[in-house]
């Protein structure tokens, strides 16, 4: 029995950390997430992977987080590799926690009141309620106590039934190998550093022992990003083999301390799970500070690599990934909107010739007015796609409505671009007109462009703050009605001569859609930055 109840007190640690990491997404998540995500700087990506790894009790889920948000294409490959780095090392803490406490008193005596606590709490309150939230979270941290206890009690048992006092005679590299399939198993090198100290604590493996399988189980957290990339974009490949070479990088060193201080017959004086806990952020820290030099040198050589098999993709950030983590799919349809707003002015203005630089260099120069449209359509179903994909998780109402407030501004941008489109061939008439009233206003409707798509534009390319894009909306406005007022009054001047009937006609139906078009790029700023 005493090797089922390590079994089970693993089993109910793995329960617990799951749980865990539901309650704290639940009352913390989505700030976490965006802390992670909006890092502006490596070392701060560095650091926030860290500490979000200290909350949450996970380099993996961090590790998928940053996947995400790489993925989403708002935090750099830069960035994501220094988060990465780090998460590993802010996983080490909880060696410490459990080294420091976790022996030194009866763990189950606080975890069957923590779980009552949770359980109570969580009766009271209704699910939604952060009342609720936390009652969870303290079940999965008194169940996570309640799992180390039992293994740390059934480990010190295990030793009596050994058939000597000694510990397990195994040559290093075996319990290497352990340490990495173990962890590559069970997806999680938190718990294997937890049982290596609780067969440490109990006598069934020496210092050096568990050592190595730390040191094993740091390469083996790299296979959770491994899997979820086998099918992934260029940049979850480009991540993924990053976050093998620095594991590796590493594993490495902590082999090349190990024997080192084996050839120094390392006995330290002091607590064994201690210096365990010691040894795995000694190597970690130091392969951070050795690996930092040349992160600007890898990003580089990464992004030479995995050519991007969705190059049809308007918008290849806009994948699975990325729609699994909310902040980092809103994030990623906002970046999507901005795109698609920057293809439709650039439509438009080629569709009224306008004078100055409103085309994207993406656009190869070959592209007709018809492939251009077509882009403009397939972006906008790819946003479509990827939020009805982000919609079948457990969104927040702030996370539901950004991300339908982004749709709106896609719907809008798109009508603004068809607006145009609908009277291409009327433009190219005008064009060739001859009568001074369509000349002129032509001319006047091409100046009010510059500057409505130039105002436009500015809001679309670069984010800014919600008080002052409301602000120029609102100086926005008397320009649309300035523009479609003036087209008015010009076409009644020059209407009773000089400009047949059936031009006339044109020029009304020209200057009802240019007014739509220019609203519709109005309101598609508004809503991109939830002002509507």
């Amino acid at each position: 029995m005493t090797f089922w109840n390590i079994v089970s007190g693993l089993a109910i640690f793995l329960l617990a950390m799951g749980m865990l990491e539901q309650a704290i997404r639940g009352l913390a998540g989505g700030l976490l997430s965006r802390w992670l995500g909006e890092a502006a700087r490596p070392a701060s990506s560095a650091w926030a992977g860290m500490v979000v790894t200290l909350i949450v009790q996970s380099s993996t889920l961090t590790s998928l987080l940053v996947l995400a948000f790489a993925a989403a294409g708002t935090l750099p490959l830069l960035n994501a590799i220094a988060a990465i780095i780090g998460a590993t090392l802010g996983t080490t803490g909880t060696g410490w926690l459990v080294a420091l406490f976790g022996f030194k008193f009866s763990i189950e005596s606080i975890a069957v009141p923590v779980i009552g606590a949770g359980a109570l709490a969580s009766l009271v309150g209704t699910p939604e309620r952060p009342l609720a939230t936390t009652g969870r979270l303290l079940v999965a941290f008194g169940l996570l106590l309640l799992g180390l206890g039992l293994m740390k009690t059934s480990a010190g048992n295990l030793t009596l039934l050994l058939p000597t006092d000694e510990p397990l005679a195994l040559p290093g590299w075996l319990f290497l190998l352990g340490g990495m399939v173990v962890t590559a198993a069970i997806q999680s090198s938190t718990a294997t550093v937890l049982l290596t100290l609780t067969a440490l604590h109990g006598g069934l493996i020496t210092l050096a022992d568990g050592a190595f399988i730390v040191t094993g189980a740091n390469l083996g957290t790299t296979s959770t990003m491994v899997i979820a990339t086998l099918r992934g974009a260029a940049m979850k490949r480009r991540l993924a083999l990053a976050n093998i070479l620095y594991h590796g990088f590493c594993s490495a060193l902590g082999v090349a301390l190990l024997l080192l201080l084996g050839t120094l017959n390392w006995q330290p004086g002091w607590d064994p799970t201690i210096a365990l806990a010691a040894f795995h952020t000694s190597f970690t820290l130091a392969g951070m500070m050795l690996f930092w030099p040349l992160l600007q040198p890898l990003t580089h050589w990464l992004e030479r690599r995995f050519g991007s098999s969705e190059s049809e993709r308007v918008a290849p950030w806009l994948v699975a990934s990325a729609a699994t983590v909310p902040a980092a799919a809103t994030a990623a349809t906002e970046r999507a909107v901005r795109l698609l707003g920057e293809h439709v002015i650039a439509l438009n203005a080629r569709n009224l010739r306008l004078p100055g630089s409103f085309d994207l260099p993406a656009i190869p120069t070959r592209f007709t007015f018809e492939q251009r449209y077509e882009l403009i359509k397939r972006l906008e179903g790819e946003i479509l796609r990827f939020v009805l994909q982000t919609q079948t998780l457990s969104l927040e109402s702030r996370e539901a409505d950004t991300l339908q407030h982004h749709l709106d501004a896609a719907r809008s941008l798109v009508l603004a671009a068809k607006s145009l489109k609908d009277i291409r061939a009327n433009l190219a008439e005008l064009r060739h007109h001859s009568a001074a009233g369509v000349i002129e206003y032509i001319e006047q409707q091409r100046t009010h462009a510059v500057e409505i798509y130039r105002t436009v534009l500015r809001l679309l390319k670069e984010a800014h703050d919600r008080t002052y894009v409301g602000e120029q909306l609102e100086l926005l406005q008397p320009r649309l009605a300035q523009a479609h007022r003036e087209g008015h009054e010009l076409l009644y001047q020059h209407g009773l001569s000089g400009i047949d009937e059936m031009t006339l006609s044109t020029l009304l139906n020209v200057n009802r859609e240019l007014w739509q078009s220019n609203r519709e790029l109005a309101t598609a700023v508004a809503a991109l930055y939830s002002l509507n």
